[in-house]
């Protein structure tokens, strides 16, 4: 009977070492997740960030009424490799998952239909270009809903997205 005594004592010490390396361990998958839901929420927030300066730019240049067809065919060209989105889509494709990179090659390419027609047309105000801004904002709108969803974010969705839940017809 003198042995009953140390095996409950090294019992006891093997469900407390136990027990503690579990909560420990489940406390290192807490801070691991959240530290890859920071990281995944700047990347988000830079595609979106550069998306924008694209769009912003692209429109810029088309306004521009003293650039010759080349000069605006280069400032057009240079608002999307200035706005560095070419890399924060690479960065997105290294920390999304498959459904927000296939999202933002969607917003990449409404982005790029926007470029050729402002190269083609630089006039903001036709159908042709509300068509595509319209097309353009519904695959942003689309990509930052799946973000938020991706990061858990609770709470009402993002105001814009219904504005844009379709294009205009095409002209």
């Amino acid at each position: 009977m003198d042995w009953i005594a140390p095996v409950g004592t090294i019992g006891g010490a093997i469900m407390g070492v136990g027990s503690a390396l579990l909560a420990e361990r489940l406390r290192w998958r807490r801070e691991r997740d959240q530290q890859w839901a920071q990281q995944r929420r700047a990347v988000y927030q830079e595609f979106v960030m550069a998306s924008s300066r694209a769009h912003s730019q692209m429109r810029a240049s088309a306004l521009k009424t003293d650039l010759s067809e080349r000069e605006r065919f280069s400032e057009i060209h240079q608002a999307i490799d200035s706005s560095q989105l070419w890399q924060q889509r690479q960065a997105l494709s290294l920390t999304a998952p498959s459904h927000i990179v296939a999202l933002a090659a969607e917003v990449t390419q409404a982005l790029e239909a926007i470029r050729e027609l402002l190269i083609e047309d630089p006039s903001i105000t036709g159908d042709r270009f509300r068509h595509l801004r319209a097309v353009y904002w519904l695959k942003n709108a689309d990509l930052r809903e799946a973000m938020r969803s991706d990061l858990g974010m609770s709470g009402p969705p993002d105001p814009e997205v219904g504005r844009y839940r379709g294009p205009d017809p095409v002209p």
